[in-house]
């Protein structure tokens, strides 16, 4: 036992606690000895000691043998990080609350495979890389299809190694023999499995359809790679490829005369660039206003081509004109009424944003330079009619910024279908649980309009697709030697034989991996056997449609079983303010930087290599060192990956946002202190008291109120903990544990065993301590999961035998626990610490010092208060307390002519006074606290109100959660204001009567 590792500063006040019998020498030994445990005691700094828990834990068994003899065994998919760059909180998030329910299952002695590996995120790596080669003056058509793909290998290698060691750093109890890699050589047959299936069996066919197309990457994008830009009226943004910014935001209204006729038809657009691809004018047949028009022509004002006005139901009579131009092959509701009418289609742009042959003088034109010079066309023509502000939604490509446009595109699509449905029913049956169950109505509005799946993209890092064209048509196969048999043996004699060029949408091989990622496509292997399904997939809900509800339709599909039975989600980590953590805005934080801590000027550097790196332009550069020092003035304080972690999990992570807040995780650090101040207060008393070993507690008899109160909480924590965990509400376990740790033992039941470890009775001594360390070591296995390094390193410097480490323990359980909850007993203790607080409260407020104070408590629950008057009197630690029933005449000494009283309201049967004695020295010196005290109220006050102004907001109001929280502070600042200004008024009425009196004795030794 290393009792001498701890700070002599904390033995030396535990040797001079009174009255505990030992020999002189002992003492003696123990005030000498000044060495004192550097690297980890003082101060708990993680960077310390987080690197040698790391090495430590490479030494212990990875799994478990269930110890009853079971196949319990417990298997978990890390959703892949993708290779684009460092882990993000996001992933901290996802990777904290799957590994506390890992450890958690470990050391209930299941067998826990938790698969962990990264995704080659086709479009997102190579636009990284393709921002890279531009910086050395080049493209990825300057290398070749080969050398870019050899170019992106490499860049995978260095930065998938990184995140690796990332999540290593992070402690996670992954089973790194099972690391996969999307594209790795496994995962490629799967793939090619997968398609050639798909195809064999009609579900994979080639359509020439809309698609998401960015100008930039020059590829179809998924829904997810678009966000939307939400504009109330004009407004400029930038768009890659153009030096000035471009105008959204505006509707621009322009006649098509109508032929043979001096009438004319008013449309409105937001994109007039598009007027080139139009094919007709569609009004709503019970348009009265367009009734004598049906089947007239319009002049097309930039060819000679005439359009007809159709009619269609789909139009909306109240918008705009009523009059709708029709272009098909950019918008997908113009393309529906194309069909409908068997309208031609007219496609006016190229893959690279510029406008088509057929586009006459526009010809070449990039589409918003075109959109510039058609409007001073129409103006010139006299059709321009009006241009006025207009709110809308702009999709951009998150990846390039580019901004989207629909056209049409020959591609592969998965026929969902059938597959859908059968999602929709194991939902609907509970075969297929999704937690919080608000997204369920998502899922099946998502799998109610599901459409095909386009699983292509014309891309060069990727899956490419294993699809072979011949002069007959497509076939599927491994490879060009299999296509050749398989075309042959199909259609006899072929002349040519060529691979599709395009790759697959990640997502796709992603959605594989339940299955993919433990042997499949063997059924056979036992890892299928063993580990498929998997036991619940937890991830994010920003991704349940477009990931987790296609591994629910492949896996079913290709395997014949869910792919998991539960689904667990989490929200999306935004900043304390609610914002969506974005670069461009500033206000990202790197995991590791709120780990080991980071300089303002070191962030300053980090984004200057992001800027150089072509990963953000200049003007975001420019923002976000402008919110880099607005957010954090003095960079990021250390807080190690225990504070991280624990913070991440002790949120509302089912909420649809999860806040994450610095000054949270700072506070969570010294939550870390206060366990490990406890541990160094427990392990010196049991040095003290001969505990060499953890032993249950005494009968329940032979116990004092204090410890049978802790017991009982401790019991009533471990099952709100194990439930929490079993329902999946990590953070509902992690506050449990916090509130018992920091409530319960630190602040009430530590202080309770001071007085205890001092009495006569060496079996109180000894019981006490015994129940500290029980309580102690009980705890530290609790919260393991949550804080695993920490936890880690105080366990070994318990009082033990063994040289288990902690993860190596079983986890404390409900029944193993339960004798020893007390209900009646919690229920009078909490009412004592109701009174606790409120004496401690008026005290704190009011600067009263303890020690110059008499309490009187007034109550209704006098007998309860009474029966429990020394753990009263121990925690309020006041001159005197006096507990009275209502109205007993007792409460007098309120009116001591040379006191004044503090008062406040416990419930509506208990009631505290504060009785500090009214001496002019007492009062001056308190008068001058409360002032000083007065001034800061007032200074915070004034900033708060300051900060939440409108002028101060310019115009943009604060989330409703942000302002709840601020009208509460102020409420509280307020509150805390008005309590001072009582007290310096009744300090000036006791300075009026100590004058009066003064000047009375005065007058008497005068005459």
């Amino acid at each position: 036992m290393l009792w001498w590792r701890y700070p002599c500063s904390v033995r030396g006040c535990l040797i001079s606690a009174r009255n505990i019998h030992f020999g002189v020498s002992r003492r003696q030994k123990l005030i000498s000895d000044t060495e004192t445990f550097k690297n980890f005691i003082q101060g708990n700094a993680p960077a310390l000691y987080e690197a040698q828990v790391l090495e430590e834990w490479k030494t212990l068994p990875a799994q478990r043998k269930p110890t009853d003899g079971s196949d319990r065994t417990i298997s978990m998919l890390l959703p892949p990080p993708n290779i684009t760059g460092n882990l993000h909180l996001g992933h901290v998030l996802t990777v904290s609350v799957q590994d506390v329910l890992a450890r958690w299952y470990h050391m209930q002695g299941f067998n826990v495979v938790w698969i962990p590996g990264t995704d080659h995120a086709g479009i997102a790596t190579q636009v990284v890389v393709e921002k890279s080669l531009e910086k050395e003056g080049i493209s990825r058509y300057d290398l070749g299809r080969n050398a870019f793909i050899n170019k992106v290998k490499k860049w995978q290698q260095d930065k998938g190694s990184h995140i690796t060691e990332q999540l290593k750093r992070l402690g996670l109890r992954l089973d790194w023999s099972r690391e996969y890699f999307t594209m790795d050589e496994h995962q490629t047959q799967a793939v090619k499995h997968a398609i050639i299936q798909l195809f064999d069996d009609g579900l994979l066919y080639r359509e020439n359809a809309l698609v998401n197309w960015c100008c930039v990457l020059k590829s179809t994008i998924s829904d997810i790679e678009v966000d939307h830009i939400h504009v109330e009226g004009k407004t400029e943004l930038k768009v890659p490829g153009y030096e000035k910014p471009v105008v959204f935001g505006q509707i621009y209204k322009f006649a098509y005369k109508v032929c043979d006729s001096g009438e004319e038809i008013v449309v409105s657009t937001t994109r007039p660039e598009t007027i080139l691809g139009d094919v007709a004018i569609a009004v709503n047949s019970k348009d009265s206003r367009y009734a004598h028009l049906h089947g007239a022509m319009v002049q097309h004002p930039f060819n000679d081509s005439k359009l007809p006005i159709v009619l269609d139901e789909t139009v909306d009579k109240e918008f705009g004109t009523g009059a709708m131009k029709v272009t098909p092959a950019h918008d997908k509701t113009d393309f529906e009424i194309s069909r409908k009418h068997k309208l031609p289609i007219i496609e006016i742009f190229n893959e690279d944003g510029t406008l088509k042959e057929n586009c006459g003088a526009y010809k070449g034109l990039k589409r918003y330079d075109a959109r510039e010079k058609i409007i001073e066309d129409l103006n010139s023509k006299g059709l321009l009619r009006s241009i006025h502000d207009h709110e809308m939604s702009i999709p951009v490509c998150s990846r390039t910024r580019d901004v989207i446009e629909l056209i049409l595109k020959p591609q592969w699509f998965l026929d969902c279908k059938q597959m859908g449905e059968k999602a929709l029913e194991v939902v609907g049956s509970g075969h297929l649980t999704i937690e919080p169950s608000n997204h369920i109505p998502a899922w099946n509005i998502w799998f109610e309009n599901t459409a095909a799946w386009c699983i292509s993209r014309q891309l060069w890092w990727g899956h490419r697709l294993p699809l072979y064209h011949c002069e007959h048509g497509w076939l599927a196969a491994r490879d060009i030697e299999e296509a050749k048999k398989k075309a042959e043996a199909k259609w006899g004699t072929i002349t040519m034989l060529q691979q599709d060029e395009d790759v697959l949408d990640t997502w796709f091989s992603s959605a594989l991996l339940p299955f993919s990622s433990v042997g499949w496509p063997n059924p056979n292997s036992s890892d299928f056997q063993q580990l498929y399904p998997l036991t619940f997939m937890e991830t994010g809900h920003d991704i349940l449609c477009f990931w987790v509800a296609r591994m629910v339709m492949l896996g079913s599909y290709f395997t014949g079983h869910l792919p998991f039975s539960k689904v667990i989600l989490h929200g999306m980590i935004c900043d304390s303010q609610g914002r969506k953590m974005s670069k461009s805005l500033g206000n990202t934080i790197e995991p590791e930087h709120v780990v080991a801590g980071i300089s303002l000027q070191e962030l300053n550097n980090t984004l200057k290599n992001s800027l150089d790196a072509g990963l953000i332009n200049a003007d975001e550069y420019q923002t976000c060192v402008k919110t880099q020092k607005s957010l954090f003035p003095k960079g990021i304080p250390e807080c190690g990956t225990d504070a991280l972690r624990y913070t991440l999990c002790s949120q509302t992570v089912s909420n649809t946002i999860v806040h994450f807040d610095l000054d949270t995780c700072a506070l969570n650090k010294r939550f870390g202190n206060k366990i490990l101040n406890l541990s160094k207060f427990t392990c010196c008393h049991a040095e003290l008291l001969g505990i060499t070993e953890i032993q249950s507690p005494s009968e329940l008899s032979a116990l004092s109120v204090p410890e049978k109160w802790i017991l009982s909480r401790l019991a009533n924590t471990i099952s709100q903990v194990n439930g929490s965990l079993e329902s999946f509400n990590v953070h509902l376990a992690a506050r449990s544990l916090k509130d018992f740790l920091y409530g319960d033992l630190c602040d009430i039941f530590v202080e309770l065993s001071k007085y205890l470890l001092a009495s006569e009775d060496e079996r109180v001594c000894v019981s006490a301590g015994n129940t500290l360390v029980t309580s102690l070591e009980t705890s530290l296995r609790l919260m393991s999961p949550f804080m695993p390094f920490l936890m880690h390193v105080l366990y070994k410097y318990l009082p033990r035998k063994n040289n288990l480490s902690v993860s190596e323990c079983s986890y404390p359980l409900s029944q193993h626990w339960s004798h020893w909850k007390d209900a009646t007993l919690e229920e009078e203790i909490a009412i004592v610490l109701d009174v606790v607080s409120a004496v401690r409260r008026v005290t704190c407020v009011n600067n009263i010092a303890g020690k110059v104070a008499d309490v009187v408590i007034t109550s209704q629950d006098h007998t309860v208060l009474s029966k429990h008057s020394d753990i009263l009197s121990n925690l309020v630690r006041t001159k005197s307390v006096l507990i009275t029933s209502l109205g007993d005449d007792s409460s007098d000494l309120k009116q001591k002519s040379h006191s004044f009283t503090f008062s406040d309201t416990v419930n509506q049967n208990t009631s505290v006074h504060i009785i500090v004695n009214n001496s002019e020295k007492s009062v001056t010196q308190h008068e001058k606290l409360m002032r000083d005290k007065r001034k800061r109220l007032k200074k915070e006050i004034e900033k708060t109100l300051k900060f939440v102004s409108p002028e101060k907001r310019k115009g943009k109001p604060l989330p409703e959660y942000v302002q709840e929280g601020y009208r509460n502070k102020l409420n509280s600042l307020q509150e805390e204001l008005s309590q001072v200004e009582t007290f310096l008024e009744l300090a000036k009425d006791a300075s009026r009567i100590r004058h009066a009196e003064q000047l009375s004795k005065d007058q008497k030794m005068v005459s």
